[in-house]
């Protein structure tokens, strides 16, 4: 049964019980009702309470379709505001996409230009020396200097003749038989020993 349907009834049935609470009012007053037996009276009051119910009944299926009506409207509402968010979703991707593009060309741009670019021409470096060895104007081999800078500490009471004393037996372990040491040393002796 549709709204409509339900409103012209609910119209009828209050037309109805108007006219009824006006003759109950008559007989309630004393007033004669003409041509109307009580029988019919009481019937009548029957009908009209059995309509007043059917009449609230009515009125609570009305608010009900109007409360659905009012939740489909905010249903509505929340696709509509979803489908907005969705919508700038897409547009932020499509920025972001179409900035990602702009940096791929910005960097082939580069690599073409890079490509274009001469080759580098390769300087050779100087060749490195394979060993420590003394000073040319110095005579001996480094691990001579190295003994001697440690004896001379040892008669002056120099505080780091101990440690010096402490590095000999390593250096001797890899000294060459020409008392020169290999070039990974030379790091050490020149922070141990400093210039000789």
């Amino acid at each position: 049964m549709g709204d409509d349907e339900l409103e012209r009834r609910l119209a009828e049935l209050t037309r109805q019980e108007a006219a009824f609470r006006r003759v109950v009012a008559d007989v309630e007053a004393g007033r004669p009702v003409d041509g109307v037996p009580e029988e019919e009276l009481a019937a009548a009051k029957t009908r009209a309470d059995e309509a007043e119910v059917r009449a609230e009944a009515a009125a609570r299926r009305a608010d009900e379709a109007v409360a659905r009506a009012e939740r489909a409207e905010t249903q509505v509402g929340e696709v509509e505001a979803q489908a907005d968010v969705e919508r700038i979703r897409v547009a932020e991707n499509e920025a972001r996409a179409q900035a990602a593009e702009a940096r791929v060309r910005e960097l082939e741009t580069q690599v073409e230009e890079l490509a274009r670019l001469p080759e580098p021409v390769e300087v050779p470096e100087p060749p490195v020396a394979d060993t420590i060895e003394a000073e040319e104007d110095e005579p001996g081999s480094i691990m001579t200097l190295i003994e001697q800078a440690i004896a001379d500490a040892h008669a002056r009471g120099a505080p780091e003749a101990e440690e010096w004393a402490f590095y000999l037996p390593l250096l001797r372990e890899h000294a060459r038989p020409d008392g020169s040491l290999p070039p990974e040393f030379g790091e050490l002796v020149e922070s141990v020993f400093g210039d000789l």
